[in-house]
């Protein structure tokens, strides 16, 4: 968990060193952070799996 601020707006992420994401991460100027309303739980559900296929999936 992490604390997240209204008033100015923050948002935080973390990403594990482990993940085949960090190694983009570390050379990359930009990240692009999507944000889902909770009608959209199935979405979120699906981005966090540690699949590598996981946008492969047909459950969408």
């Amino acid at each position: 968990m992490a604390p997240v601020s209204a008033d100015p707006s923050l948002l935080v992420f973390s990403v594990s060193g482990f993940s085949p994401t960090s190694a983009v991460l570390s050379v990359d100027q930009d990240v692009v952070e999507h944000l889902l309303h909770a009608q959209d739980l199935d979405v979120a559900n699906l981005g966090a799996i540690g699949s590598t296929d996981r946008f492969d999936s047909p459950q969408i």
